[in-house]
């Protein structure tokens, strides 16, 4: 692939934004021009360097020179911090039309927050939009980390000896029953609260349904909160109003989001289900789960 191609490809999985594990907002998205310096900055500060095949290199020059290449020859993308840091980088490389090749690093300050295995997740995804059949890597046998996270999201040994490096793959292959609108598979009949209820209410509801947790909306039906049976004990008195219990920061995916794309929120969240809302005016229109989710996959592969 020509590597004007690559570098100007545009993806649908990007920007994203995650949360790590300590609570820190991350933005994930392709590079600009802007960003170049910001990179090279923070492979300034990787500690320690040359630590893999003598990367990042510790002479300012050859890393210049280093950074540059990755950044004229791949598809490139960061993930910046509230305050505009970069704090990973990832790159990845045509090898021949058909595969590719990838360079992941995680800024000392942030690795082992989920970020690694995020990054490489989106990684892994922006190369399936891009038409890749699958990606190659080579990993050093006593550098567990690196191989925990390529493990985790999908890539297999091709060759693993004692004294030399590990060839590691994952195939891409394109499946459409993934990248299915959620309308499609949600739960239309979904069970919600009003933030003008109770607690005792809420304790009402959640016994009778047998579950742990449900939407909260207003008096338009619009989803403003989501309670769970901690923020009930949290907040206990019988007769507090849900609006003042709830919590605020309520994850919720619109109705035309993809299946995909649900799937990567409930990995990254550890959630098991999602309201879902219409585009524009936060409407509660139904919920995915996971159950949702591997229902629609098993009946497509009973089916086909």
């Amino acid at each position: 692939m020509d590597k004007t191609i690559l570098i100007n490809t545009a993806v649908r999985c990007l920007p994203h934004p995650y949360i790590d594990r300590k609570r820190r907002p991350i933005l994930f998205r392709k590079v600009t021009e802007r960003d170049h310096s910001r990179i090279l900055k923070m492979y300034q500060n990787f500690e320690p360097k040359e630590s893999y095949q003598g990367l990042p290199p510790a002479d300012p020059k050859r890393l210049l020179a280093w950074v540059n290449s990755m950044l004229d020859n791949g598809f490139n993308i960061i993930g910046i911090s509230f305050d505009q840091e970069v704090v990973c980088h990832g790159a990845i490389f045509d090898i021949d039309g058909c595969r590719a090749d990838f360079i992941l690093a995680v800024s000392p300050r942030y690795q082992n927050s989920g970020i690694g295995i995020q990054l490489a997740r989106l990684v892994k995804k922006v190369s399936q939009e891009i038409g890749y059949k699958n990606i190659w890597l080579c990993v050093e046998p006593y550098n567990m980390k690196a191989k925990h996270i390529y493990s985790k999201v999908g890539f297999h040994y091709i060759s693993r000896q004692i004294c030399e490096e590990c060839e590691m793959l994952v195939d891409l292959k394109y499946d459409p029953a993934m990248e299915v609108a959620v309308e499609s598979i949600m739960t239309r009949d979904v069970f919600y609260l009003r933030d003008d209820q109770t607690a005792k209410d809420a304790i009402k509801m959640f016994l009778k349904l047998g579950i742990s947790g449900l939407p909260v909306v207003n008096t338009d039906n619009r989803l403003v909160g989501f309670l769970t049976e901690t923020d009930v004990l949290e907040g206990w008195t019988g007769e507090r109003f849900l609006s003042e219990i709830m919590t605020r920061d309520v994850l919720y995916i619109n109705k035309d989001a993809l299946i995909s794309q649900v799937v990567m929120l409930i990995c990254d969240r550890g959630v098991k289900q999602i309201p879902v809302v219409q585009k524009g005016d936060h409407l509660l229109v139904g919920i995915v789960s996971r159950k949702d989710i591997l229902r629609h996959l098993f009946m497509r592969d009973f089916f086909c």
